[in-house]
């Protein structure tokens, strides 16, 4: 402000004949200059500064965070699994996917694990408590219910109530003790943090059923 006051200044504008185009058009030209030459001065300040934020910024990063590089070659697991009440051990089927072909889990992963629950009981009535997933209720897997229906039974929660699976309470013990916070470099570590995981909780069976039966 101080610079453009001594401007107009030396301009001497009460000298100046309002009446005469010619000065008047030069003093126009002149103040037109001088604004454009304050307005890019304030946008180059503008830029200056948020270089500065963003640079400091940067450094908030580099000191309140650790590095951590993204895995490029990063797999998807889910692990599928059921819980019986005559054993300790949550029965598990992994599948695995690359980035690029990502296999989600369907009718037929689902199907292929009643199989195997089948093939690891192979004696006696099964009830297999279950939310209302779509894959749950898929056509595909209805032949094979309907042939073994004197030895697996789907029995179906409520909607919208997974405070009544225990099962998801095993994912939710899971996940905060292995999982949340914790960076896994391949699908490997984390197949081998959950079988940790769940050896260390089967040498404990009251823990297990006052956390999922319990406090669930």
């Amino acid at each position: 402000m101080d610079y453009s006051m001594k401007l107009i200044k030396q301009l001497n504008i009460d000298k100046i004949n309002f009446n005469n185009p010619v000065e008047t058009r030069t003093l126009l030209e002149f103040l037109l200059c001088m604004v454009e030459k304050l307005y890019s001065e304030k946008t180059q300040l503008q830029r200056e500064v948020q270089k500065l934020k963003d640079y400091i910024n940067t450094l908030k990063g580099e000191k309140g965070r650790p590095d951590i590089k993204s895995n490029t070659n990063k797999e998807d697991l889910k692990p599928v699994a059921a819980k019986s009440k005559m054993e300790q051990h949550p029965r598990k089927k992994w599948t695995k996917s690359s980035k690029l072909d990502k296999i989600k889990i369907d009718a037929k992963i689902f199907l292929n694990f009643l199989k195997n629950v089948l093939e690891i009981y192979p004696t006696g009535k099964i009830a297999m408590i279950l939310d209302n997933s779509k894959i749950h209720h898929a056509k595909l897997i209805q032949p094979f219910l309907e042939e073994h229906k004197y030895r697996l039974e789907l029995v179906f929660l409520a909607p919208y109530s997974p405070n009544l699976n225990l099962i998801e309470g095993l994912w939710g013990w899971l996940k905060s003790d292995i999982i949340n916070n914790v960076f896994y470099t391949d699908a490997r570590k984390i197949k081998i943090a959950v079988r940790k995981f769940i050896r260390s909780i089967n040498q404990n069976l009251p823990t297990i059923i006052d956390r999922l039966c319990v406090q669930l």
